[in-house]
């Protein structure tokens, strides 16, 4: 986007993909990445002569032999189809790609004269994709497949929908979707995060409405615990790529919050709330997302993981011939011209990096500096009334 680009993202679907798993080809795929005979010994007895059946009521079926999956809900169940599926990328020759588990999604960047060319690659790839998950025995399932047009709005206003290349699966023509689910987070095609703040919205609601019919019956500190396990961590997923969202969209997510402190305390809508936060040892959303955000940048300068973001946090002193303290501590902030790259992780990342003070940066211990960025926000809360 901020190189007047768009880009074309298709997620896909396997259908019960764990449970597709070759063992065989598990254990090939294991010992040409180094495993030892004795540990593949150990796998194929991890494997093996497993047996399961089917229960409805008083009604069992017989009992059959599993020939292919891994164990799900085990530890060990999401490595091994990792390891399984490791080699997919081999499969692409145009798209770039991002998987989590049996989550894929590849994309492809394309302007405005070569929207259908784009197309035609990402279909060519697809093709690819198909042919290596039939050898492998995993199934993509074209139904949930769902392919995105991300960019800016005046990019999409010259995109002629009706002409432009569809997206196959299996032959299938796929259409082009206005907003996708990306791991729990909506995804629309302009990339502001209205839509995920309202799903938001509807699940902390929806899990207030619940604890409401019990109100009555339990103690405060019962009702504080319930909130901060099940309600809160609505908040606080993937918080640090939605901090790009507008002002009216941050303040509804913040009346959000503050309703579950009124449900805890039973405060009525005009009573005074922000001191029931540092009561409650509760951060505002934030707050909380700038700890996010400077504890995954604090990561990624210590360990350089994820890979994709190390070369873009450089601190000014590199590549400067004069170099001094708040140089080597500073971060260097990309330049861009768009506000969709304004409101990026990574412009995000550093100028709240910048904006700590030095004894906070100077830490070396991840727990450490968590710690202390939580102690600052506390301070800022308290001592401006947490108005």
């Amino acid at each position: 986007m901020e190189r007047r680009q768009g880009t074309i993202l298709t997620l896909f679907d396997f259908s019960k993909a764990f449970d597709c798993v070759s063992h065989d080809l598990l254990v090939q795929k294991l010992r040409a990445i180094g495993f030892s005979q004795n540990v593949l010994k150990w796998l194929r007895s991890y494997l093996s002569d497993r047996r399961q059946c089917v229960e409805v009521g008083d009604t069992r079926s017989d009992w059959e032999a599993v020939t292919c999956g891994v164990p799900q809900g085990s530890i060990l169940g999401p490595l091994l189809f990792v390891l399984y599926v490791n080699d997919i990328n081999s499969t692409l020759s145009h798209c770039k790609y991002h998987m989590y588990a049996d989550d894929l999604q590849i994309y492809h960047n394309f302007t405005a004269k070569n929207t259908n060319d784009c197309v035609q690659n990402i279909n060519e790839d697809i093709l690819q994709l198909v042919t290596w998950t039939e050898k492998h025995g995993l199934l993509l399932n074209h139904e949930k497949t769902k392919p995105i047009i991300i960019c800016h709005s005046r990019l999409r206003n010259s995109i002629d929908f009706e002409s432009i290349t569809p997206i196959k699966v299996n032959g299938i023509d796929l259409p082009y979707y206005d907003k996708v689910k990306n791991l729990g987070l909506i995804f629309n095609s302009t990339l502001t995060w209205d839509d995920s703040v309202i799903a938001i919205r509807k699940k902390v609601f929806a899990s207030i409405h619940s604890l409401k019919i019990l109100q009555n019956f339990l103690p405060q500190h019962t009702k504080l615990h319930l909130i901060k396990s099940l309600v809160l961590p609505h908040f606080t997923y993937c918080n640090s790529l939605i901090n790009g969202m507008t002002v009216t969209f941050s303040d509804m997510l913040q009346r959000s919050q503050n309703y579950c402190l009124r449900y805890v305390y039973d405060l009525r809508r005009d009573e005074h709330i922000p001191p029931y936060y540092l009561e409650a040892n509760i951060l505002k959303l934030n707050y909380q997302r700038d700890i996010k955000i400077l504890s995954l940048t604090f990561s990624i300068l210590k360990t350089g993981l994820p890979k994709y973001f190390e070369p873009d946090f450089k601190f000014v002193s590199q590549g400067s011939q004069r170099i001094s303290r708040s140089s080597s501590t500073t971060l260097r902030i990309p330049h861009h011209v768009t506000t969709a790259y304004d409101r990026a992780f990574i412009v995000t990342a550093c100028r709240l990096w910048n904006s700590m003070p030095l004894s906070i940066k100077s830490l070396e211990k991840r727990s450490q500096f968590v710690a202390a960025l939580k102690n600052l926000y506390f301070m800022r809360m308290a001592s401006a009334g947490v108005s």
